[in-house]
């Protein structure tokens, strides 16, 4: 791994005026223009810290990707924007399995596919920093068997050379769960309630590995990334584009030559855990890996719907959950049997409500329940602070 030395000099993409703009993308062009930036920051693992002392100079090294990843402002892209330093850096010590996430199962994105395709040794190199900041030896990309192209081309590059193992998963949703891939490239099973560093897991996105390399390599902050718009508004084509956060959504459909028919809903991300979207001057950010507009054709509420008691939502449920259940409760907001049933354990991905005959939003009363839940904490804590404060003044 060859790196430019540390300068300690002030990057000057860090502090660069970031206006809208939009590049539309296809598989066969240069995704990236990067501007020239000189002063990384960042300490070389060929340094003289290295060569007389290798834990020393490894512990340096671990502390100076951590803090170009901090300073960057790199987050989870995969939809969670957790800050991806803090994320590392809490599971130092606990971790001792790195996974990407390169299964993009979701409908319509293939904006890491095109990344893959267009970036394939920038990416290794990213995540071979995210495995040197997670003092870890060997870190496993998984990517569904559909990107077989991006898979040969990956193997091409000798991923091993930078402690990457190409990891072939089934084709199937939800794989992209961070809890379905830790299932299948290590089979262990995060608890209810529990995080995938409980397990000794820590998963990254591949955008994020990507903005990890452009952080570290070329000194560029977290100003952009690969963003994919299409659904029946836009007519039989979909666009990448590369496109900077803050963008109006307004501004991105114009650059794709605007709506065929006028949308009547605007999705954020995949169309199964996507979250809609009302106002077209609303800005994209940094964990948005798409830009859905759908039109009445694709539209399947209705007036009242119902349950059947078919089951079906029982056996689609990836966590083995009983949604029918959960929503029963739900709807008599009995707490304390929507915490027994596991509802805090859905991760949304959908599978309920798309299957279900009887029209039941399923997956947005569990995300409704949550936000409830996380209510309820804040009010017990409020509360419990109060009586703490009122105790010490008697």
């Amino acid at each position: 791994m060859v790196l430019k030395a540390w300068t300690g000099k002030k990057d000057k993409a860090a502090t660069m005026k970031i206006t809208a703009k939009v590049t539309v993308l296809n598989v066969t062009e240069s995704v990236f223009n990067v501007p020239d930036v000189s002063g990384i920051y960042f300490l070389p693992a060929r340094s003289p810290a290295m060569a007389t002392c290798p834990t020393i100079g490894m512990k340096r090294l671990k502390m100076r990707i951590l803090e170009r990843i901090r300073e960057a402002g790199i987050v989870g892209h995969g939809g969670a924007m957790f800050p991806t330093a803090f994320k590392i850096r809490g599971g130092l010590g606990k971790v001792d399995t790195l996974i990407i996430n390169g299964a993009e199962c979701e409908p319509y994105l293939n904006g890491d596919h095109l990344t893959m395709k267009n970036h394939p040794e920038e990416l290794l190199k990213g995540i071979e920093l995210a495995r040197i900041a997670s003092g870890l030896d060997k870190a496993y990309y998984g990517i569904e068997k559909n990107k077989q192209d991006a898979i040969d081309l990956l193997l091409s590059k000798n991923p091993a050379q930078y402690g990457v193992e190409i990891v072939p998963e089934n084709v199937k949703y939800p794989q992209g769960a961070e809890k379905m891939q830790i299932k299948a490239i290590t089979n262990r099973e995060v608890k209810p309630g529990g995080l995938p560093s409980g397990v000794g897991c820590n998963v990254i996105s591949t955008q994020t590995a990507y903005a990890i390399y452009r952080a570290c390599y070329e000194g560029m902050p977290s100003i952009e990334r690969v963003l994919t718009v299409a659904g029946s508004a836009m007519g039989d084509k979909s666009y990448n584009l590369q496109c900077r956060f803050g963008t109006p959504f307004s501004y991105i459909v114009e650059q794709c030559g605007g709506f065929v028919v006028e949308p009547k809903k605007i999705v954020l991300g995949g169309p199964m855990m996507g979250l809609i979207a009302t106002n077209l001057e609303a800005p994209n950010i940094k964990g948005t890996a798409g830009i859905l507009f759908f039109t009445d054709k694709e539209d399947r509420s209705v007036e009242n719907p119902t349950c059947i008691h078919c089951g079906k939502c029982l056996t689609v449920c990836p966590m083995k959950l009983e949604p029918l259940y959960m929503y029963k409760y739900f709807q008599n907001r009995d707490f304390e049997n929507m915490q027994k049933y596991h509802i805090l354990d859905c991760f949304e991905c959908g599978s309920c409500s798309y299957n279900c005959p009887g029209r039941l939003p399923l997956t947005h009363t569990f995300k409704t329940a949550k936000l409830l839940f996380a209510a309820r904490a804040a009010e017990e804590k409020a509360r419990a602070e109060a009586a703490a404060k009122e105790a010490e003044t008697k």
